[in-house]
């Protein structure tokens, strides 16, 4: 084994999220974005796609019919909100969705910030 399967490197960070790379037995990378609930693990072409995603303007004032503000072919943000209840954010990242508070979905804008950065 080489150091670069062995090596795990911060790619972005935010105050409770991360993404890391890190290389497979072939020495590919592969990308794991920790959302705190879950984590996702993406190869290259996913995680250009994800990065995509992460630079689109999202405003939830323009949804479509399905509630949809922001998407990518694998990735999608939504919210719902009952009459009285709170909003939740869903995160559709094609093999999760993820129902996220305000609070959380204001954490994940600030992990697309950094992504934006990159």
């Amino acid at each position: 084994m080489t150091s670069k399967q062995n090596s795990t490197e911060i790619i972005v960070r935010s105050e409770d999220y991360l993404v890391l790379r890190v290389n497979d037995a072939e020495g590919e990378p592969v990308y794991h974005i920790d959302l705190g609930q879950c984590i996702i693990r993406y190869f290259e072409e996913e995680w250009l796609e994800f990065k995509e995603f992460a630079s689109l303007e999202f405003d939830d004032s323009k949804t479509d019919e399905n509630g949809i503000f922001a998407e990518t072919e694998n990735n999608a943000i939504s919210y719902v909100q009952e009459e009285t209840g709170p909003i939740y954010y869903i995160l559709d990242m094609g093999t999760v969705s993820l129902f996220l508070t305000e609070e959380e979905y204001d954490e994940l804008l600030n992990l697309f910030d950094e992504i934006k950065r990159l």
